[in-house]
């Protein structure tokens, strides 16, 4: 089993949020991938979501798809992540 514990407001799309501004990035400039429903507020800060073969079906239903974790899926995310259009 696996338990995440954050304090009231805290989510990985707020600490997304955090480290975009942090970095003086645009959101539609930045990448993230997900496998789990927990990642969702993270997906939807970033211009470019990406979810694992292995997510959930509302997942990928909603947000671009590479392979399977175990097969790797996340190099197939970082080759898209070098064809995409920088603003």
């Amino acid at each position: 089993a696996f338990i995440s514990v954050t304090s009231q407001g805290v989510s990985k799309g707020s600490a997304v949020r955090a480290l975009i501004a942090s970095q003086r990035l645009k959101p539609e400039n930045v990448m993230a991938v997900g496998d789990t429903a927990g990642d969702l507020p993270m997906l939807e800060v970033v211009g470019h979501p990406v979810v694992m073969a292995d997510a959930p079906a509302s997942l990928r239903e909603r947000f671009y798809t590479v392979g399977k974790v175990d097969e790797c899926g996340v190099v197939e995310a970082l080759e898209r992540a070098l064809t995409l259009k920088v603003v």
